[in-house]
């Protein structure tokens, strides 16, 4: 022991082969020629007496794993296949924890690719360590590598497309949130290297929900994606179904005049209409206007509520904003994309009415051309009302063109809560797609500037879908519009 604490290794290993000589005791034994293995293995390199050294370890203890790791990676310097892959399947076989079987597993795909020549079974080792530990850096990166000296960027893909899956199963159910993140970036990442468009967004999206990486500078050419036809797709959530824009669109600015239009509503009036160039949400607003076929709007900003964001159908259209919102130039550009983008749908008025008045609303129209379609939990003679005042705002000739868009929504789209959720969730969509900022558009959906942690934020539902749509594919796509 003394020989040992001083490095002096020589004169430590012949006092341990002395003792062993002398020793009956198998667990004494063990030990003894464990520290003689780690001495040729380690200082006095010698790899034929640390090799019979750890093989006496296992003759007296069969499942010793530390012993046999040292065989398998000894036998591996030696390129003694048969022996590294015995020793390697044996530790396999006894190791519990996923994400340290990893190693050893990585060790069996070693030895059949570069000792045996069968890189099928090596991938298939790989595959296992992946499968069982998705969640690991080592056995994502231990199969990319393979894949990528082979050359096959299809395999890439296929196997990175399965950890994504797995890691949003796991955001689902809230488990491990910052390592499935975490794994999420690093897989897009590689996507992005193998040729796939938009999987970068994605990217860069979880690094900086991580905290990894800031905002990116604003580009204007990203506003461009929101005027598409298939972003509309991407962004408004199923229960926002295309049948259902249509059916705004088409009645234009009828709903405003249903509903009514007050700017007061938002402690604003005409004249607090920003005229000047020195704001920052002005600036942005008028820039990006003529994208949403707009060649006028009108500002306001509200003192009232700090982090409003809203569009109201006027001529011009008006977008009023928090001062909160206004004062970060970030927060400006998201707003004013977020608010163009839900005007230009027609659906700036029910994305700012309460639940309750937006489901009956929707239910009165639909009651137009279905009297038998469901009123859930609303108040059936508002409903009736609704109906009664919309009839006379429509003309006969429009309700031929709205009739198949307001018989193809679904009960459950018009319950309560269902429809301004789901316009509230693209604005924030489109506020994110606008400015590439989770950050941002996080800010904008929970209403404050210091975000809480990410296990704190997946509990408020806004956040919680936001981060969802930033880390799916149907972002990655909306990466690949933007980057056109």
């Amino acid at each position: 022991d003394i020989a040992w604490e001083q490095g002096a290794w020589a004169e430590a290993a012949e006092y341990l082969m002395r003792r062993a000589a002398l020793e009956q005791n198998p667990d004494m034994l063990r030990q003894l020629y464990f520290r003689i293995g780690l001495i040729y293995a380690e200082r006095i390199p010698d790899t034929d007496i640390a090799m019979k050294s750890f093989q006496r370890v296992l003759a007296y203890a069969p499942d010793d794993e530390a012993a046999l790791d040292r065989v398998a990676g000894l036998a591996l310097a030696n390129r003694d296949w048969k022996l590294a892959l015995g020793a390697s399947e044996r530790l396999v076989r006894a190791e519990s924890d996923p994400d340290k079987r990893v190693r050893h597993l990585q060790r069996v795909a070693h030895v059949f690719a570069t000792g045996l020549g069968d890189r099928k079974r090596a991938e298939r080792a790989l595959i296992v360590a992946l499968d069982g530990a998705p969640g690991s850096p080592a056995a994502l990166d231990g199969l990319i590598e393979f894949y990528r000296q082979g050359g096959d960027r299809q395999a890439i893909r296929l196997q990175t497309g399965r950890v994504a899956a797995a890691m949003r199963t796991r955001l689902a159910h809230d488990e491990d949130i910052e390592g499935s993140i975490a794994t999420l970036a690093r897989v897009m990442t590689v996507r992005a290297e193998s040729g796939i468009e938009g999987a970068g967004h994605v990217a860069r999206a979880a690094n900086e929900l991580l905290g990894l990486t800031g905002p990116l500078p604003i580009d204007a050419r990203a506003a461009h994606a929101l005027v598409t036809p298939e972003f509309d797709d991407l962004v408004y959530p199923p229960s926002i179904s295309s049948d259902l824009r249509q059916l705004f669109r088409v009645l234009g600015d009828r709903v405003g005049k249903h509903v009514g239009v007050d700017l007061r509503a938002w402690g604003v009036s005409r004249g607090d209409r920003i005229r000047g160039p020195d704001s920052a949400f002005a600036t942005a607003a008028r820039t990006l206007a003529p994208t949403f076929a707009m060649p006028e709007v009108d500002c306001y900003v509200s003192a009232r509520a700090p982090w409003l964001m809203v569009a109201e159908p006027t001529s011009p259209v008006s977008l009023i904003v928090g001062s909160e919102v206004a004062a970060d130039p970030g927060r400006a550009w998201a707003a004013a994309a977020a608010g163009l983008f839900i005007a230009r749908a027609s659906l700036a008025v029910p994305a700012r009415m309460s639940a309750a008045d937006a489901a009956v609303m929707l239910v009165g129209l639909i009651h137009l051309f279905a009297p038998e379609f469901p009123a859930l939990g609303l108040d059936t003679e508002a409903v009736a009302v609704a109906a009664q005042k919309l009839r006379r705002l429509i003309p006969t000739s429009a309700l031929n063109e709205l009739r198949p868009f307001a018989l193809a929504v679904s009960p459950d789209a018009a319950k309560p809560g269902v429809l301004t959720e789901g316009l509230q969730q693209a604005m924030v969509r489109a506020a994110l797609s606008a400015t590439q900022s989770t950050t941002i558009a996080l800010q904008l959906a929970v209403g404050t500037a210091a975000l809480p942690p990410l296990v704190q934020l997946r509990k408020h539902p806004a956040a919680r879908a936001l981060i969802d749509f930033a880390l799916s594919d149907e972002y990655a796509e909306v990466g690949r519009l933007t980057s056109r």
